[in-house]
């Protein structure tokens, strides 16, 4: 229980920290700026996590998944998208590594896509 209790209050403060990331005035482009900076502070930081996880013998402590799961997971799902992709890379599965990345994205722009138009009927 101690675990969810971790996971909850990481979340909260990724996502809190996403919200106001989100909220610093950055270039005036048509482009979704700040959610690519995000991403990209997101997958950094739990590289990192996961570089020191493994240099300190702590990949699978509760600080751990405090950091990847909580706050990271709660700041950038793709930082998650990228640490798995990396491990299958790591462990030799490209393939699998480019299905997963590839499908991810053409499945969830779907599902999103498919979502806007179910919200639209009349039913």
């Amino acid at each position: 229980m101690i675990e969810c209790g971790l996971v909850a209050l990481g979340g909260a403060m990724g996502a809190t920290g996403r919200y106001l990331m989100g909220k610093v005035p950055m270039w005036d482009i048509p482009y979704p700026v700040n959610t690519f900076v995000i991403n990209v502070i997101g997958c950094f930081v739990i590289g990192l996590v996961i570089g020191l996880g493994d240099r300190f013998d702590m990949a699978d402590s509760r600080a751990a998944l405090f950091m990847k799961t909580g706050i990271c997971g709660g700041f950038s799902t793709l930082a998650a998208l990228s640490a798995e992709s990396l491990d299958m890379i790591q462990n030799g599965r490209f393939g699998a590594a480019l299905l997963y990345c590839v499908a991810t994205l053409v499945v969830c722009l779907t599902a999103t896509y498919v979502g806007t138009l179910m919200a639209k009927l009349n039913v």
